[in-house]
């Protein structure tokens, strides 16, 4: 696993791990097929770990866009939100898509 977990990253581990162990099987070489299932766990556990930062970022984002957003309305400033209205909206597509 990588310093900075990847969704991509850790499917691809997921998938050379399963060949790698299906491999081992097919061939009787025990050695092959657990450092694919061991591969495989490593995917997993990356892909589990983007997922829990992606939630993570989608909800700070979900917060600090509403806290953004009600400071503007309440000063007066437009602008100010309308990127807490963005920034929460990011929140709430990067959480939908977290698979």
């Amino acid at each position: 696993m990588s310093n900075h977990p990847s969704k991509i990253s850790g499917q691809w581990e997921t998938a050379k791990g399963a060949v790698n162990e299906a491999y081992g099987k097919m061939v009787g070489n025990e050695s092959i097929r657990a450092q694919g299932v061991a591969q495989k766990a490593a995917g997993q556990a990356e892909l589990a770990a983007a997922r829990s930062k992606q939630a993570t970022d989608a909800a700070c984002d979900q917060m600090v866009g509403t806290a953004k957003e009600a400071a503007g309305r309440a000063a007066g400033d437009k602008k100010l939100a309308a990127e807490g209205h963005l920034q929460g909206m990011k929140g709430d597509f990067n959480r939908a898509t977290n698979m």
